[in-house]
């Protein structure tokens, strides 16, 4: 009785296990597209900087879609431009569509204003297990500081 007992929960477990997916391994990495000059760099007025964000482990034959989501936390908002002129306190760093190369996957979302929030999405017939983008920041003012964030969502959950 108890190995019949145990024989039939091994093979259950065994059942279990079988049904479960395949777990698959996401890594992303966000760095400067240029190690010296994010070493060197001084935000100043209009001035511009390039990370580069690569995904790999993606399982594209169990994604139908997914987005990269790039935002700032605790980003300054000097007054003005140099904190002398002008009154605005918009975000000091921010994404400007035009600075984006474009990619055949992901595609940027295409925006007009300047934004501190900025999506690229694919879609499962872009078949992609690994892939990297660009991401240009913009600066607006002397001293500006911020973290910048990206979040790697598939099928629209968060993975990363």
């Amino acid at each position: 009785m108890l190995r019949t007992t145990i024989l039939f929960l091994s093979v259950l477990l065994l059942c279990i296990i079988a049904t479960l997916p395949a777990v698959q391994a996401q890594k992303m990495t966000l760095a400067p597209k240029n190690k010296g000059t994010y070493d060197d760099w001084h935000p100043t007025y209009n001035d511009t900087i390039t990370f580069t964000v690569t995904v790999s482990g993606l399982n594209a034959a169990e994604i139908s879609k997914g987005e990269l989501r790039f935002d700032f936390e605790k980003v300054s908002k000097w007054k003005g431009v140099c904190m002398n002129e002008g009154s605005g306190t918009k975000a000091d760093l921010f994404f400007r569509y035009s600075d984006q190369t474009v990619s055949t996957a992901p595609q940027w979302n295409q925006w007009s204003k300047d934004k501190v929030e900025a999506v690229a999405k694919w879609q499962a017939s872009d078949n992609l297990d690994s892939f990297t983008i660009d991401m240009t920041v913009r600066c607006e003012d002397y001293g500006a500081f911020g973290i910048l964030r990206v979040k790697l969502y598939d099928n629209v959950s968060l993975i990363i």
